[in-house]
């Protein structure tokens, strides 16, 4: 497979049945992102610096093998309460909801350019080229910083999120 035009340094991974699976995201987290987490920690010179992960609680990204090599990277696992995540993860109130509508946009237009020329769908070449488009737009470090304003991290405001939207 040709993935040229897709977006530099990224990683496609396809699971059998299309949805999460633990050992994609522990080869993800072993290989990715305990990495790049050392490679940040030499850049600013933070050695022994904790680092956070952050992400909800679906089985996939939980498991024995994940904490165990969080513990030896000095990683902390911070796992959203359950149905919160709408209301907590920052990525998802700016970025990813820029991303999707952006994703959407895309896919609507090159089904209009492609209507009738095939069955339409998308090779995996193709997906990685149109997703590289959307994603530099997408995820900015303006998009990203104002999804930790937006659920009232950085800076910390507590009246983003009050008791009363907490849901039982």
């Amino acid at each position: 497979m040709d993935f040229k035009k897709a977006y530099p340094n990224t990683e496609y991974v396809a699971a059998h049945k299309g949805w999460m699976e633990e050992v994609i995201f522990y080869n993800w987290f072993l290989l990715t992102f305990v990495p790049f987490d050392n490679t940040l920690r030499e850049k600013f010179q933070y050695p022994v610096q904790a680092a956070v992960l952050s992400f909800d609680g679906h089985k996939s990204h939980f498991s024995l093998h994940i904490i165990l090599c969080a513990i030896k990277n000095d990683i902390l696992l911070l796992k959203f309460p359950s149905h919160l995540t709408d209301l907590l993860q920052p990525l998802d109130k700016s970025a990813f909801l820029f991303l999707k509508g952006k994703w959407d946009a895309i896919l609507v237009d090159y089904g209009r350019k492609h209507i009738g020329l095939s069955l339409l769908r998308i090779s995996k070449e193709t997906f990685a080229e149109l997703l590289g488009r959307v994603w530099t737009e997408a995820l900015t470090p303006k998009n990203i910083a104002k999804g930790f304003t937006s659920i009232g991290l950085l800076p910390v405001d507590r009246s983003k999120f009050p008791q009363s939207s907490v849901r039982s």
